[in-house]
């Protein structure tokens, strides 16, 4: 009895050791491998068949940005530094060096132009949903699908990273065309001022939303009598459809109270901050009551609140 209650004893002993020192395989499994690093990797492989040096091309791509003054030091804080003068609005007219897709002759960015290297982030960012290079890329994309100014472009980014974050060259390799794109826009700027930012044609179409109200306080669009609880949803719609052209007329019959105006108004009012709301959270990443002047001016002409009578 002694021999047995010994050995089960040592054996539970060397059990409870070896289970102390050894993590659980879920907790190792926690922390995602190195999406970038695999990123770049490829993306050197890639520049490399065409007989060109990742490293040296980005090298010399930020010394043209040391040379100019964009950036005042080699390093992932004055990188950080140019890239808040970018989100503040700096103008690059004077900016007259090469994109680096000019230097390394490639057209968009990097992954663009390297389809092995893309098919191989996708395959990562569907693993790794929540890790910081899947949520940079998602911004990104939808970012240059709305034509995001490079300034808010910036902005909406340096929210996501972290001063240490850009001492991975794939987030400096990644946000170079944001260069390029504010220095086109500072060029278009001084050469021809916009005089109509919200893009409404010279006659209005179906962009134009008429909202007909009757002194019984029924709202009818398009023929239609539309209930209350879903006019807000069709005028939602209207927003999100046309965007910058989207207009609102309300026609109210001759006996309709001011009142009833007034609330009318302030439902397409409520339904146009909704799609300001969503928008900014998908782009930009953030609600509207949390943006920037400068991203809120850009999100109202994006929707703007166009209400008139006839």
């Amino acid at each position: 009895m002694e021999r047995n209650y010994f050995t089960r004893f040592t054996l539970c002993t060397l059990l409870a050791c070896f289970w102390a020192g050894h993590t659980p395989i879920r907790a190792q499994e926690a922390e995602p491998p190195d999406g970038t690093g695999m990123v770049m990797n490829c993306l050197s492989e890639a520049y490399a068949l065409r007989g060109q040096n990742l490293d040296s091309l980005m090298q010399a791509f930020e010394t043209d940005l040391l040379d100019a003054g964009l950036l005042e030091a080699p390093g992932a804080d004055a990188y950080r530094g140019m890239l808040q003068q970018l989100a503040s609005g700096l103008r690059l007219d004077f900016w007259t060096g090469p994109s680096f897709s000019q230097r390394s002759g490639t057209e968009g960015t990097p992954l663009e132009a390297n389809e092995d290297c893309r098919d191989q982030a996708v395959t990562w960012i569907a693993r790794h949903p929540d890790a910081l290079m899947t949520r940079f890329l998602d911004r990104l994309q939808v970012l240059q699908a709305e034509n995001t100014p490079a300034d808010l472009q910036a902005s909406a980014l340096l929210d996501l990273l972290q001063p240490a974050d850009l001492e991975d060259p794939f987030y400096r390799l990644m946000t170079y065309p944001l260069i390029a794109l504010q220095a086109s826009a500072s060029a278009a700027a001084a050469a021809q001022p916009i005089n109509n930012p919200t893009g409404m044609p010279p006659t209005p179409g179906a962009n134009l939303m008429r909202l007909y109200l009757n002194e019984r306080g029924q709202v009818v669009v398009a023929d239609q009598l539309v209930p209350e609880e879903i006019l807000k949803a069709r005028i939602f719609e209207h927003a999100r459809r046309f965007g910058a052209q989207a207009r609102y007329l309300i026609e109210p019959e001759p006996d309709v109270k001011f009142r009833g105006f007034t609330r009318l108004k302030d439902q397409i009012a409520r339904a146009v901050t909704e799609a300001r709301d969503q928008f900014a959270r998908r782009v930009l990443g953030k609600p509207l009551t949390e943006l920037t002047p400068t991203e809120t001016q850009w999100v109202a002409l994006r929707f703007p609140m166009d209400i008139s009578l006839p």
